[in-house]
């Protein structure tokens, strides 16, 4: 299979917020590129959903055409390849785990490590967020919600987002219902 050429990002492009951290302290760490693949791809996929708690299923990741079809294969199956690079973005900290159990079934959840992050799975663990947003099981196609989001519309109808910016949009986003934000731009 051959891959066509990527022709460059338009102008107003959609952006994926990815805190400065990372670059400077978090990817120094990273020597393998199935592990940073997983990460971007994770927060790509955060950046676009709503709600609390925040994560990814390993089942959902599996699932997901645009990520499988990055990872190479070789002597491991893609799967494996996967799992391992979960596995190494939780050693070097880059991401939380946290095993679940939602609909009887035991799942694997992966979560950007952030106050946020770390947050819910104290609450998760203490009992306090019984019952957790449905994710795809394994086997399922994965539909990338449509739906604009903060980061989107605030490019869309005012200008390019700035790590400050980017900051306080977070914050709104937390603080108000997802009705209110699209109204207001």
């Amino acid at each position: 299979m051959t891959r066509k050429e990527f022709p460059g990002f338009p102008e107003r492009a959609e952006v994926t917020p990815i805190p400065n951290l990372f670059f400077t302290e978090a990817m120094p760490q990273i020597d393998d590129i199935a592990e940073l693949k997983a990460i971007l791809h994770v927060i790509w996929l955060l950046s676009r959903r709503r709600g609390y708690p925040q994560f990814v299923t390993c089942n959902e990741l599996m699932s997901d055409p645009i990520l499988m079809g990055g990872i190479g294969s070789g002597a491991r199956t893609k799967g494996e390849i996967l799992r391992q690079a979960l596995d190494r973005a939780v050693q070097h900290g880059t991401m939380l785990h946290l095993r679940i159990d939602r609909d009887g079934q035991s799942e694997d959840a992966y979560f950007i490590n952030s106050e946020n992050a770390r947050e819910a799975i104290n609450k998760i663990q203490r009992g306090e967020l019984p019952s957790l947003v449905s994710a795809p099981r394994k086997g399922q196609e994965v539909e990338i919600e449509p739906l604009p989001n903060i980061f989107s519309l605030y490019e869309q109808n005012i200008g390019m987002l700035t790590p400050m910016i980017a900051e306080v949009l977070q914050e709104a986003e937390k603080t108000y219902p997802a009705e209110w934000i699209e109204s207001a731009f």
